[in-house]
C-alpha cells in the first residue's frame, strides 16, 4: 500500500519513499469504467474529462464548465479540491497510484453525489489500460 504526502506549496503527491512524485495541478483526466478489479476506457461517445490548471478546474461533464480553485488540500490517500464560491468540492482518492487512476467524488454538504462521481485516469496513462470489448 502506498502512503501519500502532499507538499503544501506545490501540491505534489509523493509516495512514502519520496520517488514518483506527481502534481494534481496541470493535469488532464479521462473517465474510465471499473470492470471487476480492472479499469477500461469507456466505449461510449460521451466521456467526462477534467482539466486541472494552476488556479482553475475545467469539468467537461454534460457541458464544459470552468471554476476557480479555492484550495487543494492533502488527504491521507489523495486530495480535496475546493471550488471558489460553491458549496461542493471533489474528493480525489487514489485507486492505483502507479497508473494514476483515481476516484473523483463530487461532495455536497458532506454527502457524495454518485451521479457526478466517477473513476478517472490521467490522460497520458490511458494506454496502460486495455480496451473493454
Amino acid at each position: 500500500m502506498i502512503t501519500l504526502s502532499l507538499s503544501c506549496q506545490s501540491q505534489e503527491v509523493k509516495n512514502k519513499k519520496g520517488d514518483d512524485s506527481f502534481s494534481i495541478r496541470n493535469s488532464e483526466w479521462i473517465e474510465v469504467e471499473k470492470k471487476g478489479d480492472d479499469f477500461q476506457p469507456l466505449s461510449s461517445e460521451w466521456i467526462r474529462k477534467i482539466v486541472v490548471t494552476e488556479n482553475e478546474i475545467q469539468l467537461d461533464l454534460m457541458e464544459s464548465s470552468l471554476y476557480k480553485i479555492e484550495n487543494i488540500e492533502d488527504l491521507e490517500n489523495g486530495v480535496k479540491i475546493s471550488i471558489h464560491n460553491v458549496d461542493w468540492y471533489y474528493k480525489v482518492t487514489w485507486i492505483d497510484y502507479k497508473k494514476k487512476i483515481s476516484k473523483w467524488d463530487y461532495t455536497y454538504n458532506g454527502n457524495i453525489e454518485r451521479s457526478f462521481s466517477y473513476y478517472a485516469i490521467i490522460k497520458n496513462n490511458l494506454q496502460l489500460i486495455e480496451k473493454y470489448e
